[in-house]
């Protein structure tokens, strides 16, 4: 890998991270302000944080990629490094066909996401909301409830 390859793409993932967390957590806060909002107690809902992590993937990763590309690329027109690249005589365009690597990777992330995630947790989160809040369980049996109830 090639000196200008390893830095955009050391500024795009380091971006897409950062990004990709605060994405995570909106979702997922929303999702947890929700069966908050109906009563259920936040520490019955700890056990269920990886299956909402995963619900909100699909959702995180698309908007985290295209996010990241943005903000790199808007920085680098900011510091110059543009103008810096072309006086040394690279083409503006081969610094943007570089990040097609990152783009085709979360492309084959999201697909698998898709084809994985998005099937299996509209089931979990009926699982989850109905131990929540359908049956009313006290806080003791409703952690046994959604521990036993976890996505497989």
């Amino acid at each position: 890998m090639k000196t200008l390859d390893r830095y955009i793409l050391g500024k795009v993932a380091s971006r897409f991270g950062m990004l990709l967390t605060i994405f995570i957590g909106v979702v997922i806060g929303g999702q947890l302000g929700t069966f908050i909002g109906r009563g259920v107690p936040p520490e019955a809902l700890l056990g269920v944080i990886p299956t909402f992590v995963l619900l909100s993937l699909p959702i995180a990763v698309p908007l985290a990629s295209s996010t990241a590309l943005l903000v790199a690329i808007g920085g680098m027109v900011r510091a110059g490094e543009f103008q810096a690249l072309a006086a040394a005589g690279v083409d503006p365009r081969r610094v943007i066909l570089r990040m097609w690597k990152f783009v085709v990777v979360v492309a084959l992330l999201v697909a698998v996401l898709a084809h994985v995630a998005l099937p299996v947790a509209p089931a979990a989160c009926g699982r989850i909301w109905a131990a929540c809040c359908k049956q009313r369980l006290r806080p003791r049996s409703l952690i046994a409830s959604l521990s036993a109830n976890r996505m497989d």
